[in-house]
Order: structure tokens, then sequence, then C-alpha cells
């Protein structure tokens, strides 16, 4: 039976704050980092209330009007993380890489969300097999490539789930809506 898009998202919420208690973020009580989880939090909750509508992720124009790239736009990356939260991979950091390029394809007008996940699966699970090619067949080899392939399964399952905003942020930057007649280099 296939999981819900919402039920991902409540997934994802789950692993954040157990990630959050296990790393001992709520003891840090100065208030500007607690306004910071705020924001991050309610980010997330924007973020399954996108997910829980349950169909395509796409950014489209008001009627009348196209989508044209933005000239003026530069796509950029963050890294891992997204909506205020940051996953710290520098115990796995080929796949740091993975997720620049990931951030690079969202913020790209006209990309669509399937096909930069996808990618982004495939660059995962690439960087976690280089990994495995380079360590002596040992159980600490793989315990880390276990690892590495069990975080980039949960990473991909965030954006699966969780990316529908932070796409749609990206390709409301990158792109333009110009009206149909309008010329593309205008």
């Amino acid at each position: 039976m296939p999981i819900s898009m919402a039920v991902r998202g409540f997934l994802c919420i789950i692993l954040i704050v157990r990630y959050l208690v296990l790393t001992n973020a709520f003891l840090d009580m100065d208030p500007r980092t607690v306004k910071k989880g705020l924001e991050a939090f309610a980010n997330v909750v924007d973020a399954v209330n996108i997910a829980s509508q349950d169909k395509k992720c796409s950014y489209k124009c008001p009627t009348g009007y196209r989508k044209s790239v933005n000239y003026s736009h530069i796509p950029t990356s963050n890294g891992c993380g997204s909506l205020g939260v940051d996953v710290d991979l520098s115990h796995l950091s080929s796949l740091e890489a993975c997720c620049d390029e990931h951030d690079v394809c969202y913020d790209t007008c006209k990309m669509d969300k399937e096909k930069c996940d996808n990618s982004f699966y495939q660059c995962l699970m690439n960087s976690c097999t280089r990994m495995s090619s380079k360590r002596k067949r040992n159980d600490a080899a793989t315990f880390t490539i276990n690892t590495c392939k069990i975080t980039a399964g949960l990473i991909y399952q965030g954006v699966v789930s969780l990316g529908c905003k932070s796409y749609l942020d990206a390709q409301k930057n990158a792109c333009k809506c110009v009206l149909y007649n309008q010329r593309e280099d205008l």
C-alpha cells in the first residue's frame, strides 16, 4: 500500500525533531536560535501542507502568461538542507556535490521537479557506490557504505516528500511570467 505524501512529510518531521533532540539542539536557548528554529519548523509545516495536496508539483504562471527564463537570476546552492534545516554530512562529504547539483536543478527555470529528484537519487547512490569501490572490504567500510545508502535514502525521501515548497520558491526566482505574446528577451 503506497504511503501518501502527507504521511511521508509527517515522518520527515518526526525524523527532523528526533535529530534535533539527539544533537541537543534545544539546549542552546539563545533567542536568535529559538527564532531560527521556529521559522524552520514553520517552513517544514508549510512544506507538509503543500505535500498533503497529493498533486504534481509544478510551477505555473497565471492564465495568459507563460514561463520565461529570468536572465538576471543566477542559480545557487545551499548544500544539503532546506527549509531552514541544515543537514551535516561532514562524515559523508561525497554527498554534498549531489545536494549542490540538486539545488541548482531546482533553481533553473523550466526544470521538472521529478527529473531533478531522480537525478539527485542517482547521484547519491553513485556516490555511495564510488565510496564502496575505494574502501577495503571490512566491517567499518561496510558500516560506512550502509550509512551512506541509508542517509542518501532519507535525504531523497525528504526532497520527494517535502521538496515542493523549495522547488516552487526556486522556480519563482529562476523564472518570470510574461504575457504569451511578449518576446523572450525582454
